[in-house]
């Protein structure tokens, strides 16, 4: 129990006594679901003690600066490349994003950066799979349905032909094994694709 500060492992009986501070995150309004019951109250009021209110990234774009720099530098001594830093003009598409997905979606995006960028200084190529900036609404052609496999398709063809075929690369940018984009691909009849495209296969 919290207030207790003592537990119980998983099937056993002895209570173990643990000095440790609970530091929970959220990005719901607790108040509002424990009016509504999906919270439990008691559970909140434990938790709350002190509460400390972060701003979405967008609002407070002065971050990203140092916040770039500090996961390209985990990023780079994770995948053992030397990435010193952005571009200019990457810099600016990067503070011109309203990062719905905040600092997360940031590091997912550096990574998959990281990946593509064969110097040591990300340029603004290695964001172009990424859906960073739109064409104006104008500019968008109209009234096209595709259906979610005909995206991941495109999507797997896209990917494949931006690291030259290399489906390591490929599967670290899209989040999945080998094996399964192995299946992707039989799935999407891309293997003709891939022969003719690529002569080498990593």
């Amino acid at each position: 129990m919290l207030q207790e500060r003592e537990f119980e492992r998983v099937g056993g009986k002895e209570k173990i006594k643990a000095n440790v501070r609970v530091i929970a995150a959220t990005n719901k309004n607790l108040e509002e679901l424990i009016k509504v019951g999906k919270f439990r109250k008691d559970l909140y009021y434990r938790l709350k003690v002190i509460s400390i209110k972060v701003p979405p990234l967008r609002e407070r774009m002065q971050d990203i600066p140092p916040l770039v720099q500090y996961l390209l530098n985990k990023i780079s001594t994770n995948m053992h490349k030397n990435i010193n830093g952005v571009s200019p003009k990457v810099m600016d598409v990067l503070m011109n994003y309203p990062w719905p997905g905040n600092i997360r979606e940031l590091e997912n995006v550096l990574t998959r950066a990281v990946v593509l960028t064969r110097g040591n200084v990300i340029l603004e190529e290695s964001l172009s799979l990424l859906p960073l900036t739109q064409p104006p609404a104008s500019a968008q052609p109209r009234n096209i349905i595709a259906s979610l496999s005909e995206i991941e398709k495109l999507h797997i063809q896209n990917i494949l032909g931006h690291t030259g075929g290399h489906k390591g690369k490929a599967c670290e940018i899209l989040g999945i094994s080998r094996p399964a984009l192995d299946r992707k691909i039989k799935k999407y009849h891309l293997t003709e694709f891939f022969r003719k495209t690529f002569t080498v296969e990593y």
